[in-house]
């Protein structure tokens, strides 16, 4: 029987001058220099986001300078409110009906023109019903450390209101004078977010029947007006 088979066949491949575009979209991408691997064993992870931290913590400084600038200048060209001498830390709250221009007291009004960064930092109901049942001694000592803080951190003639607290502190505990009580975090938060003035305020919320933080607020009034006197002093 016979049968049919290809024998001394040849078969030839064309030969065809692709582009170097046609090259190109068939190509694998190109590889970066440097390399993730190479990157991530120069730097550990931590290493990373302590530069972030860094970076961010360095673009806020700048912000809160150019503010102050800018609270300066307009400090110098505008009649403020009773409520803004002191600005930002002994301040009043922000005038609501001010951001609406809708204020008509003007000079004589008791909360704050100037520009402030956010919301005023405030606690929860939540938050003040538990910092109302601690003993009142207890709480005191709890707002002294950010008392402090705000207090030294400011060219103010505010120290009277740090000894305000804590010889209150040290009349209603004297058996343990030492300022040492656990914050919980979330009010720790808050009371790192607030001015001197805040903090007073809270003081006066949390203690309405006391007449302690009552003290603090009217050295702050006393403050303010000697903030006052010197700018129209220093104005002629």
């Amino acid at each position: 029987m016979e049968s049919v088979c290809y024998s001394k066949t040849f078969i030839d491949i064309e030969e065809v001058n692709e582009s170097s575009a046609a090259q190109r979209t068939c190509s694998a991408p190109p590889v970066m220099a440097i390399s993730l691997e190479n990157t991530a064993s120069k730097f550990a992870p931590h290493q990373f986001e302590e530069r972030r931290i860094s970076l961010q913590v360095s673009k806020l400084h700048q912000g809160s300078q150019l503010l102050d600038a800018e609270n300066l200048a307009i400090c110098n060209e505008v009649n403020l409110s009773r409520g803004s001498y002191g600005h930002p830390n002994v301040c009043a709250r922000p005038c609501i009906l001010f951001l609406r221009d809708e204020c008509y007291k003007g000079r004589k009004c008791g909360f704050c023109h100037l520009p402030h960064e956010s919301r005023p930092p405030t606690l929860d109901k939540q938050q003040r019903s538990y910092l109302k049942e601690l003993p009142k001694v207890t709480f005191l000592k709890m707002l002294l450390p950010f008392v402090r803080e705000r207090v030294e951190g400011t060219e103010l003639d505010a120290a009277v209101v740090l000894q305000l607290l804590m010889s209150e502190i040290s009349v209603r505990s004297p058996e343990s004078p030492a300022p040492t009580v656990f914050t919980p975090t979330q009010i720790r938060i808050v009371f790192e977010r607030m001015s001197l003035a805040g903090l007073v305020s809270t003081a006066c919320t949390i203690l309405p029947q006391d007449r302690f933080p009552k003290l603090m607020k009217n050295e702050l009034r006393r403050v303010r007006k000697a903030i006052k006197a010197f700018d129209l002093d220093t104005l002629g």
